[in-house]
């Protein structure tokens, strides 16, 4: 039986032919948007398509700015690896800075008289992306306040196209299929690579998008470490599951720490240490000031655990973008040591480039235990009982001064439940350290 897409996709090839053959009006635009007329859903795979470097440059960039989506399927059908590097290139760039004179004048432009002039303001802003946002809508609301109700509308909708970032989404989607449509050509390009330097940003990029089950049948016979530290860079993404975890588990503890810390994870921020039924420990990437980034804490089954068999293995394993500290404890108080503002990021984007969805901070004050030598911050004596309310999260109002500004607005503070501790000053403060205001 020959499908519905079948009889449609004919009737409409023969209705174009008579169309451009009588010279109808319209008819050459209409035979324009059927060429790149998405194929029905399940009329079978993309045909692969060559094109120009100089054509899919242009198509990449007209589905950034426009979210055309008439260019989706051709994209995804783009044969070659060609295609990969300029979307790789295109996500990575960003927005491009607002030309404020440029968008001024096309500002004005949109109260023209002129319905083409008009339009063509319109789409230029909405193509300067979601920087230019925030100057297009007070644009349209000077326009409402003077009266100009139309331009305000017209404007209005230009900022929220410029805001809209389902082009770059539609991107990254695209790259991600492109990923799977050449994984055993990106395979051998970026493993070696990979392996050779774990920091090579390109095979980062598609080790961390690309199906994992896929991805870790391929590597099977693979050396233990090399298959270990592909694990430990899935952990700092957003790809980090339960099949991965699964797959960790069959490593120790310590061979776990020894790879972290010959890796992204250099620096003992929390020393080994049994904390209720396990051991825990922190590494970071690196510390400056007061702030320590790219945390992994694990915890540790420690070697006078219970049972036998499981020693030495990690049970729990955490990862936060950063730590701020904020106040060291004058005493040890319910084994921490001091107060950070921590960040983690809860939901990130599929790719990590500008634009896409916004990334979810979880923001939330807690006590750690270790202070590096570096960081240099007030110290306080803060009571037992209110160390064991800082450490479920809450907020006092004395401490206000001392955590940096950027956070009041996503913690909540409330009143003090104690007697205000004493605060003194360290005799060097970090380069970022908070100033009582």
């Amino acid at each position: 039986m020959r499908s519905t897409g079948d009889t449609r996709g004919k009737t409409l090839v023969i209705w174009l032919f008579l169309a451009l053959l009588l010279d109808l009006p319209g008819a050459t635009l209409l035979a324009k948007i059927a060429i790149h007329r998405p194929p029905v859903a399940g009329t079978g795979p993309l045909v692969p398509v060559e094109y120009s470097v100089v054509r899919l440059r242009e198509m990449v960039d007209r589905l950034d700015r426009h979210n055309d989506l008439t260019l989706v399927e051709p994209l995804k059908a783009a044969a070659g690896i060609e295609a990969v590097a300029i979307l790789e290139e295109r996500l990575a760039q960003g927005y491009a800075p607002v030309d404020e004179k440029r968008l001024v004048v096309l500002c004005q432009n949109v109260g023209s008289a002129s319905a083409k002039v008009r339009k063509l303001a319109e789409d230029e802003l909405a193509g300067m992306g979601p920087p230019a946002g925030p100057a297009i809508w007070r644009a349209s609301k000077a326009q409402r306040d003077a009266g100009a109700a139309a331009v305000a509308d017209a404007l209005a909708n230009a900022a929220r196209r410029a805001e809209d970032r389902s082009g770059r989404m539609n991107l990254a989607m695209i790259l991600g299929h492109q990923y799977q449509q050449h994984f055993d050509q990106l395979f051998t390009l970026h493993w070696p690579a990979f392996v050779k330097n774990f920091t090579d940003e390109a095979a980062q990029r598609w080790l961390c998008h690309v199906p994992f089950d896929r991805l870790w049948a391929k590597i099977a016979d693979q050396p233990a470490q090399q298959r270990l530290r592909l694990l430990l860079l899935l952990c700092r993404s957003a790809k980090w599951d339960d099949a991965m975890a699964k797959q960790l588990a069959a490593f120790s503890a310590k061979e776990v720490l020894d790879e972290a810390a010959a890796t992204w994870w250099p620096v003992e921020t929390e020393p080994l240490q049994l904390d209720g039924a396990y051991g825990w420990t922190t590494r970071a990437g690196k510390v400056e000031g007061n702030v320590a980034t790219d945390l992994l804490r694990l915890s540790v089954k420690m070697p006078d655990y219970g049972n036998v068999d499981e020693r030495g293995q990690w049970v729990h394993i955490n990862h936060w973008d950063r730590w701020h500290y904020i106040l060291r404890f004058e005493q040890v108080l319910s084994s921490k040591d001091a107060l950070v503002v921590s960040e983690r990021v809860i939901h990130r984007d599929a790719l990590p480039y500008h634009g896409g969805r916004l990334q979810d901070v979880q923001v939330r004050c807690e006590t750690v235990r270790g202070v590096p030598e570096s960081v240099a911050v007030p110290t306080v004596a803060m009571s037992g009982p209110e160390s064991l309310s800082w450490h479920t999260g809450g907020v006092f109002e004395w401490a206000r001064p001392y955590i940096p500004q950027q956070f009041h607005e996503r913690l909540k503070f409330k009143p003090d439940r104690y007697a205000v501790p004493q605060v003194t000053l360290p005799a060097q403060a970090g380069s970022n350290a908070p100033v009582p205001q």
